[in-house]
C-alpha cells in the first residue's frame, strides 16, 4: 500500500500486525443460524461476527473517555436487534458525523445482508461463484447470489476471514493484501479520465460543456446490451490515506432505482463513496471489489 512518502509496503511489519490484531479482536457480533441447505445434513448454527476493539475505535474517533464504553456498546448492538438508535453522546458536528459514518460501516461489515446487498451499486456474481464453487459440499447448492454471499460471509466469518479495514486504519495499521480474506473498505472514487472519455464516445456525445446530459450517456452506456461497449470501468481514488485504483465490469452493475442517481455522477467526473467487500492485491494498490454500495449525496 503506498503511503505519504509514496513508498510501496507489500508486507506487514511485526509492529504492524500486532496493531492489526489489536484493532480486530475483543467484539463480537452473533448471527442467527439458517435454515438447512439441500444436501447439508443439518441447519446453520449461530456464527460469531469478530468486530473491532470498539473501546479502541471509539476513542480514536474522538470519543471522551468517560463516554467509551457507552459508545462501544452501542456500536456493538446487532442491526437487527431493533429500530436503529442515534449515537447516545452529543460530539461536535465532524466527530459526530465521522463516528456515525465508522458504525454504519460496522453494521454493513457485519450484516451484509441486512445493510449492504439491497442497496448495492456492484456485485461480482463471477467471483462469488468462484469461490463458492469449492465449498459447495460444505455449504449447500444454491443458485442465488445473494445466497451464496451470505454462506461466503458467515464461512470466512467462522474462519476469522474477514477484516474492518476502517478499524485497522484507525489503528495505524496497513490494510492487507490477501485475496484468501475479505477486507471491507471504505474509499472515494472518481472515473479515469480515459474510461469517461470512453463512455461518452460510446453514447456519441461531442461536447459536454454546457447542457450535457450526463444521465443520457449512462442510460446509455450503463444499460447497453453490447458487451462491447465500455466492458471496464476504471476508477482512481483513496482508501484512507492510500492511493488505489478499482475496476469494475460493467455486466455486473445494478442500475435500479436505489442507485440510478450515481451513475451521472459517475459520468460527470464527480467522486462517489464506495464502501463494500473485496481485497488488495497483493503486488499493486489496486482494490478488486467483489460487492459495492455507493453512498453519500445523490446531489451536490
Amino acid at each position: 500500500m503506498q503511503g505519504a512518502s509514496g513508498g510501496v509496503n507489500n508486507e506487514m511489519s511485526g509492529v504492524t500486525a500486532r496493531v492489526a490484531v489489536q484493532a480486530q479482536v475483543a467484539n463480537f457480533i452473533t448471527l442467527a443460524g439458517g435454515a438447512s441447505a439441500p444436501g447439508v445434513a443439518q441447519a446453520e448454527e449461530a456464527q460469531q461476527v469478530v468486530l473491532p476493539d470498539l473501546r479502541r475505535c471509539a476513542a480514536a474517533l474522538g470519543v471522551p473517555p468517560e463516554e467509551v464504553d457507552a459508545v462501544a456498546d452501542w456500536l456493538g448492538r446487532p442491526v437487527d436487534d431493533g429500530p436503529w438508535r442515534p449515537s447516545p453522546i452529543a460530539l461536535p458536528p465532524e466527530k459526530a458525523a465521522e463516528l456515525e459514518a465508522f458504525a454504519s460501516h460496522l453494521r454493513c461489515f457485519a450484516q451484509p445482508e441486512s445493510a449492504l446487498l439491497g442497496m448495492a451499486l456492484y456485485v461480482s456474481d463471477g467471483k462469488i461463484d468462484a469461490m463458492y464453487g469449492p465449498l459447495a459440499h460444505r455449504l449447500g447448492d444454491t443458485d442465488r447470489p445473494a445466497e451464496r454471499f451470505r454462506r461466503l460471509h458467515r464461512h470466512l466469518a467462522a474462519q476469522g476471514r474477514m477484516v474492518f479495514g476502517p478499524a485497522c486504519l484507525l489503528a495505524g495499521a496497513e490494510l492487507p493484501r490477501s485475496e484468501a480474506s475479505w477486507l471491507f473498505f471504505d474509499g472515494r472514487f472518481s472515473l479515469t479520465d480515459e474510461t469517461r472519455a470512453d463512455m461518452l464516445r460510446a453514447a456519441g456525445v461531442r461536447w459536454w460543456g454546457k447542457g450535457f446530459n450526463a444521465r443520457r450517456v449512462a442510460d446509455q452506456v450503463v444499460l447497453s446490451t453490447d458487451p462491447r461497449t465500455v466492458p471496464l470501468l476504471e476508477f482512481e481514488g483513496s482508501v484512507g490515506p492510500h492511493r488505489v485504483t478499482m475496476a469494475l465490469s460493467r455486466r455486473h452493475l445494478r442500475y435500479g432505482s436505489l442507485t440510478h442517481w450515481y451513475f451521472p455522477r459517475m459520468v460527470s467526473g464527480r467522486e462517489l463513496r464506495f464502501r463494500g467487500f473485496g481485497s488488495l492485491a497483493p503486488d499493486e494498490d489496486e482494490i478488486r471489489p467483489i460487492v459495492l454500495q455507493a453512498y453519500g449525496p445523490r446531489f451536490d
